[in-house]
């Protein structure tokens, strides 16, 4: 089938791959990403941005104690990708950390009684993860604009230092999506988590936040220590408490710098006046509008 496309003209590639990209198909895409690839180094050039462009990884808690059976062996666990390997792949593939551009993280936990993947029902316990780690797999993207993170808790402490981003290169995103841990009690504080991850970027273009008013809004006092970014956009996904939203702008010093406001309720919730009341700086700066 393969046999006649490498002496296609090289003009031609660039749009057929942008044909195969657009295939709703996810499952296709793929497999038509590497049949072109094994054809020639040619194609495998052209293939290579496609393939790995958007790139998708969940991983698992970092195994660190050694588990012991009754009779006090080891016991051998089969070998989960955790951030650490992605880290560690990253490092090894120079070809294709220099393609990424979009990247989704989300946490995975296993059942306490067997080795298998706990379903995923929407409530889990916080994964925790070093923000160290994370960092390490930023910046090993130098394309990396677009970046969502699913059910992922930062060690806070680390966070609102500034020792591990002194030295590093500047984090720029064009867009960041985070979905909160969702629990249902134990005094956990969502926004708390969206700020950790904010001090890990120095500038945001859009911020993309869901799943909100699943929490007990408690907003955290300023750390001083790490500054949060620039934002010039916000999205508010599935906001059914206007209250939520109030606080949570309010509460910010992101809003001296918002462009725009976008909010998806989670139901039909009329702004009205209240919403002219607790947002009165964004509509006298025209960011929301009535």
């Amino acid at each position: 089938m393969f046999t006649s496309i490498p002496s296609l003209p090289l003009e031609l590639l660039p749009t057929i791959f942008e044909s195969i990209a657009s295939d709703p198909s996810t499952k296709h895409r793929k497999r038509d990403f590497i049949a072109c690839s094994s054809v020639s180094s040619v194609w495998r050039e052209f293939a290579i941005p496609h393939l790995f462009g958007k790139l998708v990884f969940s991983f698992f808690p970092e195994n660190t104690q050694q588990e012991e059976a009754d009779n006090g062996l080891p016991v051998v666990r089969p070998t989960y990708l955790t951030l650490s390997i992605f880290r560690d792949f990253l490092r090894s593939s120079p070809h294709i950390r220099c393609r990424i551009h979009t990247l989704t993280l989300s946490s995975r936990e296993l059942s306490e009684d067997s080795d298998s993947e706990t379903e995923d029902t929407g409530w889990s316990e916080p994964h925790i993860v070093d923000p160290r780690n994370l960092l390490a797999v930023f910046h090993q993207l130098p394309q990396l604009r677009d970046l969502t993170l699913r059910k992922i808790e930062l060690i806070p402490d680390l966070c609102t230092s500034t020792e591990d981003h002194s030295s590093s290169q500047s984090l720029n995103l064009e867009r960041l999506c985070i979905e909160p841990q969702r629990v249902i009690e134990g005094g956990w504080n969502p926004m708390a988590e969206v700020f950790n991850h904010l001090r890990l970027f120095d500038a945001v273009g859009v911020l993309h936040l869901r799943d909100l008013d699943t929490h007990i809004p408690t907003i955290p006092q300023p750390v001083t220590t790490r500054a949060l970014p620039t934002i010039h956009s916000l999205i508010l996904e599935d906001v059914s408490i206007l209250s939520i939203v109030a606080d949570i702008i309010r509460s910010t010093p992101m809003v001296e710098s918002l462009r725009s406001l976008e909010i998806g309720w989670g139901s039909n919730i009329p702004i009205g006046e209240y919403g002219i009341e607790v947002f009165p700086r964004l509509y006298e700066r025209g960011v929301l509008n009535a």
